[in-house]
């Protein structure tokens, strides 16, 4: 239980070099929280036994890594990979997809400014706060009502593109 049944990457260059998350689908509920249980990159994050009440509710998960190391010369290296998007299959739909993009694409906007300085202006606090928790409802609900009625006038999917 808990083992991914796909995998792959979604990703970004931006000019600060590419940075991407692994996506990782699941039959089912369970099996994605098992593996966030069992991930301790992912479970770290949170305080054992933290995780029960907030982790039943959760439907989906965008997890940000620690993604820098020191290498043996002191330098420090960047990995490529910025984080974990995490989806059982009953919820790979169009507001949960966007929500949890809404995350990671915050979480690429935090890494970029880390990495490269780039000035930043907006602040949506630390990652899942209630700001950022906002924002991932109001842009899935459009994404989502955009999305359905695009595909009602036959305009939505690369089929539908000039």
């Amino acid at each position: 239980m808990g083992t991914p049944i796909h995998r792959f990457h979604v990703g970004h260059d931006d000019g600060a070099g590419r940075m991407y998350f692994e996506v990782r689908l699941f039959a089912d509920e369970a099996a994605m929280r098992e593996h966030y249980r069992r991930s301790s990159v992912l479970a770290g994050r949170k305080a054992a036994g933290e995780n029960d009440g907030w982790l039943a509710e959760t439907a989906a998960m965008c997890c940000p890594r620690s993604t820098g190391y020191v290498d043996r010369a002191g330098e420090l290296t960047w990995w490529p990979i910025i984080g974990y998007i995490l989806f059982p299959l009953q919820h790979v739909t169009t507001p949960i997809v966007t929500h949890e993009l809404v995350h990671a694409a915050l979480t690429y906007y935090r890494e970029r400014r880390w990495r490269t300085g780039h000035p930043s202006a907006a602040n949506f606090g630390d990652h899942c706060s209630s700001r950022e928790e906002d924002l991932g409802h109001i842009f899935s609900g459009l994404v989502a009502e955009m999305t359905d009625r695009l595909y009602e006038r036959g305009l939505w999917g690369s089929e539908a593109s000039p």
